[in-house]
Order: C-alpha cells, then sequence, then structure tokens
C-alpha cells in the first residue's frame, strides 16, 4: 500500500503542465501624453493570463509579464490595437 501513495504522488502530478510566465516589452511607437499611457495599460491588463504591465512613456514602450499558458504576444498586439494603436515586440538585447 505504501508503494502505490509514493507511486501516485511521483507521477501523478507529472501530467500537470506548469505555467510559465514570459515578459515582453512593447513598441508603441504612437503613443504620446494624456489618456494613451492609461488606455495602454488597461487593455493589457484585461488580457486573460497577464501579471504585471509597467508603461514607460519616454521611451514609448510597456513591459507586460503574462503567463504564456493563459496569453500570448499576439494577444498582446491586438489588446493594444483595441485602442487605437500598433505595436511590435521589441527585439531582446
Amino acid at each position: 500500500m505504501f508503494r502505490i501513495v509514493i507511486a501516485v504522488l511521483c507521477f501523478g502530478f507529472s501530467g500537470v503542465a506548469m505555467a510559465a510566465p514570459q515578459s515582453v516589452v512593447l513598441s508603441v511607437a504612437t503613443m504620446a501624453c494624456g489618456p494613451d499611457p492609461h488606455m495602454i495599460k488597461q487593455a493589457l491588463e484585461a488580457v486573460p493570463g497577464v501579471i504585471d504591465v509597467q508603461i514607460m512613456l519616454e521611451n514609448k514602450t510597456a513591459m507586460v509579464s503574462f503567463d504564456n499558458e493563459k496569453s500570448s504576444v499576439e494577444a498582446l498586439l491586438q489588446a493594444i490595437g483595441s485602442v487605437g494603436h500598433a505595436a511590435i515586440a521589441a527585439p531582446k538585447n
């Protein structure tokens, strides 16, 4: 009986996919002062799986942390598009 419990504990969770948090920097060239940063942040925060959004108006970017099991970079770009802005994923350094 003890061996069965150990087997279940060892192998019972092997099929569970672990969420893999990711971060991406999105360049939003058309972002200006005023309501733009707030609207973009709200749109990104509404995407399922988004964990955190940081807007940097000075370099016109949004850094987004998200659960890649629930969302994607494409979904983030679409959210920005839904508020009238185009964005691209900034190249990784």
